[in-house]
Formats: C-alpha cells, structure tokens, sequence
C-alpha cells in the first residue's frame, strides 16, 4: 500500500510521538510507578498507534474512489478488508491473574 508523501509525514509524526510514549512507559514499569498510571499510558499509547492506522487506510479509501477500473477498485477493496480484519484482531489471549501472595 503505497502512502502519499503528505499523509506519510503526519503518519511518521504520529508513530514517532507515539515510540516516545512507550519508551516513557517502559520508564515507568522500570521506576516501579502505579499500575494504574502505566496502563493509563499504554492506552494511550494504542490510540496513537491506530489512529495512524486509520490515517493510512483513509488515504487508502481515497485512492480506491478515484481508481480508474473496476478490477483496481476491487483488489484495493479486498486488501484493506484484509487490513481492517487484521488491526481489530487482538494479538493473543489476555494472560490469566496468577496471585503469589494473598492479599494482607
């Protein structure tokens, strides 16, 4: 998917925030700061990343309007259905509360 040069620089702007924002975060699991604080950046961090997904696959739309034939409409169709799937697909199973201690 190719991305054009406009768009592919907010993309870049958001993406590198957003690395920023995660290397804060691993700051703070190292710094040992509150669970609820960290996961509240983690959130954070997920919203910028998808936000420049969305921002990829609207250019993507764009392009796909104003395709010259059919055939080009529908492979870029199908390719981004295949995109969407995928971005909305969680990565794995949520890990399972293991307690090592009871609580006091």
């Amino acid at each position: 998917m190719d991305v054009d040069q406009p768009a592919s620089q907010v993309v870049n702007r958001r993406l590198r925030r957003a690395a920023g924002q995660l290397h804060g975060v691993i700051g703070m699991l190292e710094s040992g700061r509150d669970h609820e604080e960290v996961l509240t950046q983690i959130a954070a961090v997920s919203h910028a990343v998808h936000r420049a997904a969305y921002l990829v696959i609207a250019g993507q739309l764009r392009r796909c309007a104003v395709a010259t034939t059919d055939g080009e409409r529908t492979a870029t169709i199908t390719k981004l259905e295949q995109t969407l799937l995928a971005i909305g697909q969680p990565q794995g199973r949520a890990p399972r509360c293991r307690r090592t201690e009871s609580p006091p």
